[in-house]
């Protein structure tokens, strides 16, 4: 690790920190990555020379880019421009280290990275390194403004159910038939411990439209009994502000528990009748939902589970008909993480979800009730 940049702007500031850039004593190619901290030369006073507990701020870049922040901010000072920063943001802090007549010294925590990917998940790790360091020091945190873009640390159990596929042969060729399985495609059914409900998510970056509360009236008339379960809601359109934008999959960067429940809860035909008869009789209600996340080459595999919440508020999207499924406590230890699930039917060997070209199927308990997406 190698500071730089560490003397006030006459050479003689309260604290100076001798050294080179961020490159530091090897030479890089200008097109590499590198990752730095910038530290508070104050904070390093304060923590007896520890560099590591005296980063406010962990960020990544080429060239002389660790540098950009300071001479943002003396440019705006230059201008005699207020700055609008939040009390813990990165600019105040170096605001306030300008104001003692210091400069921003830079830490390179690692470097070399050819790949912007590869530096940005350099940069992820950084972030929660750092950021625990100081916590267990009680340091200020950092001064990052999103620290939770990335999923962080991941016990490598965990790590492998998002990068690792096991295929899994769940019932045995003649087999009892579905029967809410796609016209002409059954003679096998998935037998669950539970009924279980199973969704396709996209990998790809999607945007989710805003939404507002919808007149009472829009409940139909088959939910009446059970109105005080049901949320109802309009979908707006494209050119109406509150759209979210959501990133697309990575199994080395997965989605956090929030992105994941986001991305499965929502948008899904079920018939009215049958949510109904779910809220109605909370024990004939799936008792999981599982996340299938498509991966290349055409597989479906479940990356995530949660617990069906029996007790919760299921919302209805009224001009389109489909339903977000309320979601409860997360499930980490399940035997279908990390697999993608196959049945036989006709003879052939196939994906649980194909020829479900809605997306979600509901696997029936050992009771044989079904329910299936419409």
């Amino acid at each position: 690790m190698t500071v730089g940049a560490g003397h006030g702007e006459d050479g003689a500031g309260e604290e100076s920190v001798e050294g080179q850039d961020p490159q530091g004593g090897e030479a890089l190619a200008q097109d590499d990555y590198y990752i730095y901290g910038l530290v508070d030369p104050q904070a390093l006073h304060e923590t007896g020379g520890d560099p590591l507990l005296s980063i406010f701020y962990v960020g990544k870049g080429r060239g002389s880019r660790w540098d950009q922040h300071e001479k943002e901010v003396r440019k705006a000072l230059a201008r005699e421009e207020f700055l609008l920063e939040r009390r813990s943001s990165k600019g105040q802090r170096i605001h306030m280290i300008l104001d003692r007549g210091q400069r921003v010294p830079a830490l390179r925590l690692s470097a070399g990275y050819r790949d912007e990917k590869d530096a940005y998940h350099a940069e992820a790790l950084a972030i929660d390194t750092v950021g625990a360091a100081l916590a267990a020091a009680r340091r200020p945190p950092l001064t990052n403004a999103t620290p939770g873009h990335h999923a962080g640390f991941l016990w490598l159990q965990e790590h492998f159910v998002f990068t690792e596929t096991i295929e899994q042969d769940l019932v045995p060729d003649g087999a009892v038939p579905d029967a809410g399985a796609p016209d002409g495609a059954a003679d096998s059914s998935v037998h669950a411990a539970e009924a279980e409900i199973l969704v396709k998510g996209t990998a790809q970056e999607m945007v989710s439209p805003a939404q507002r509360l919808a007149p009472p009236r829009s409940l139909p008339a088959g939910l009446l009994s059970v109105e005080q379960r049901v949320t109802v809601f309009d979908l707006l359109g494209e050119d109406q502000p509150g759209r979210i934008s959501r990133r697309a999959w990575d199994p080395y960067d997965p989605w956090t528990d929030l992105e994941a429940r986001e991305r499965a809860r929502r948008y899904w035909p079920i018939a009215a009748r049958t949510v109904a008869s779910w809220i109605s009789e909370p024990t004939g209600m799936p008792a999981r939902l599982f996340l299938g996340i498509p991966e290349p080459g055409g597989r479906t595999v479940i990356r995530y589970a949660w617990e069906v919440d029996r007790e919760g508020v299921w919302e209805l999207y009224a001009a389109t008909g489909r339903w977000g499924i309320p979601l409860g406590d997360r499930v980490r230890d399940h035997r279908w993480l990390g697999t993608c699930l196959y049945e036989t039917r006709n003879g052939r060997r196939v994906q649980v979800l194909y020829g479900y070209a809605s997306g979600i199927r509901v696997l029936d308990g050992p009771s044989g009730e079904r329910a299936v997406g419409s």
